[in-house]
């Protein structure tokens, strides 16, 4: 299909309404583009956000009478090619709603040849509430423990502290300042019991979202303290981020589907290309 692709900006954003809601901010380090046809029909458009050196597709849409014949594929190699151009090759990721009914969107991507897959995985949007809604959590979190902000502690605690995770082979930071930079303080806790460390949560920054980077904790009734605790004050101090818990390998997966059962999904395919 012959298509013209045109980016999408404040004096044609609305002749593509119908293919890219105005819901959709305008923001920095966004970039749009809609696909029209040769006599001016207006068939899709794809949107994507430059993030932490990775291109995050978050929109994409085609009108459904024009399915399957090209469109969406075109709006993608679109972004391939607008990238090229900077002379960089920078990772591409494509996030989507999950549906049981609906999975068009995983057999476009992974229709792509131009495509190696790296890794896909669930991205939960968690709060509180979605821990208050598991009973069988309620007495655990009622229970009285005293999670303290990790980065309020000596340096020299909380180095010990990563020395022992790296030990274990379950989180290494590296650079401690980079790592720090990225970490939002006031959202980070640690919860010692007994002379041991009991758990532990990382929150860093995920653009306009906030990343349950890392949790640790060997006793349940610890991880829901710090998880809870760290929640409210997302809350309190964040009022309008998300909260995204990534689930990489099966460990992480048995705890958001035990803890997060309900809670808002996306689905998450990255590849290199």
């Amino acid at each position: 299909m012959n298509l013209t692709y045109v980016l999408l900006e404040k004096d044609n954003r609305e002749s593509f309404e119908s293919v890219y809601p105005s819901v959709i901010p305008d923001e920095p380090d966004r970039v749009s583009i809609g696909a029209a046809s040769k006599k001016g029909e207006v068939l899709g458009a794809v949107s994507f956000v430059y993030v932490n050196c990775q291109i995050n597709i978050d929109w994409l849409y085609v009108n459904p009478f024009v399915r399957n014949q090209g469109v969406g594929r075109g709006l993608v190699m679109e972004i391939i090619r607008m990238i090229r151009k900077t002379g960089e090759r920078y990772p591409l990721a494509a996030r989507f709603p999950v549906t049981e009914e609906d999975t068009s969107l995983h057999r476009f991507f992974l229709a792509m040849e131009e495509f190696e897959v790296s890794y896909s995985h669930d991205r939960y949007y968690v709060t509180a509430e979605d821990l208050r809604k598991q009973k069988r959590f309620r007495k655990m979190l009622e229970e009285d423990q005293s999670p303290v902000r990790f980065f309020e502690e000596p340096i020299e605690t909380q180095k010990l502290i990563l020395a022992l995770l790296e030990s274990e082979q379950v989180y290494s930071v590296g650079d401690y300042e980079k790592w720090k930079e990225n970490c939002v303080p006031e959202l980070c806790f640690s919860l010692v019991m007994d002379d041991t460390l009991a758990g532990l949560i990382i929150v860093q920054k995920k653009g306009k979202d906030l990343e349950l980077d890392w949790l640790y904790s060997k006793y349940p009734p610890a991880l829901y303290s710090i998880l809870k605790t760290t929640l409210e004050e997302t809350k309190r101090l964040y009022p309008e981020a998300d909260v995204t818990f990534e689930v990489m390998n099966d460990e992480a997966r048995r705890l958001a589907e035990k803890s997060f059962p309900e809670a808002k999904r996306a689905y998450i395919y990255e590849a290199h290309w």
